[in-house]
């Protein structure tokens, strides 16, 4: 998001960090808590500057839908679901506000996965809502992995879908600030603190850290899932 509030506003400035990115991309579905100073995330709306970014997990059947019947435009990303289930098996054990810090293993853990019982349901049914609409003239299908191997493109390819051109050097300008060693440094980006979690909300940024806690067992059922549900969809991933 980070990328698309740098397109968008032509800002490369500290000035725009100095907001704490969940206050300044707001989350659609984070309504039921205060988010600063006793007011909610949706009355924040208000006070954004347009044209306002938001953000959002939910499944593509789950977005209000006046949304699309406006002149918004929709960035999906997508990433490999082992590194996805592993990211947030340590938000699930981590964060205090959201889930409590769940105090689950792993293997319990991975069996809700199965069970489609965690928080925003089965990862197929949401990554497939979006991807039979990735030729939607305002929907743009982003691959996480494809996002850290050539960031360049990736900007670029954001630039264009947005219609906001960009000098090369505006855009090698972008992806240093968007680096991920920055934007783990970054207490506005990684705002760990304000979500009580014990360890960092940015994590590592990698492709194949589910090799450290997968067993054989479990990512060759990862494998039979991604060959049944995704693949014939003509969606694939990098896992490492």
């Amino acid at each position: 998001m980070d990328m698309v509030q740098m397109l968008i506003n032509c800002d490369f400035s500290e000035l725009e960090r100095n907001t704490n990115f969940k206050f300044r991309v707001d989350a659609l579905e984070l309504d039921f808590a205060p988010a600063y100073n006793g007011t909610t995330y949706h009355k924040l709306l208000d006070t954004v500057r347009k044209p306002r970014q938001l953000r959002t997990h939910l499944a593509y059947d789950f977005l209000p839908l006046h949304m699309f019947h406006t002149k918004a435009r929709f960035i999906h990303i997508t990433r490999n679901p082992k590194d996805v289930l592993v990211s947030l098996f340590h938000f699930y054990r981590s964060n205090k506000d959201l889930l409590g810090q769940w105090p689950g293993t792993w293997a319990e853990y991975f069996d809700m996965f199965l069970n489609k019982e965690l928080v925003y349901g089965d990862w197929f049914d949401h990554t497939r809502g979006f991807w039979e609409r990735r030729h939607n003239s305002r929907m743009l299908t982003l691959r996480y992995e494809e996002m850290l191997s050539n960031p360049c493109e990736t900007v670029q390819n954001l630039a264009e879908f947005l219609e906001i051109p960009k000098s090369d050097e505006d855009i090698a300008k972008i992806v240093e600030l968007t680096h991920f060693n920055i934007i783990r440094e970054d207490p506005t980006t990684n705002f760990h603190r304000s979500f009580h979690q014990e360890h960092p909300f940015c994590r590592k940024g990698q492709v194949g850290d589910w090799k450290n806690i997968f067993s054989a067992e479990q990512s060759e059922i990862l494998d039979r899932l991604c060959a049944e549900k995704i693949e014939p969809l003509g969606l694939k991933f990098k896992f490492e």
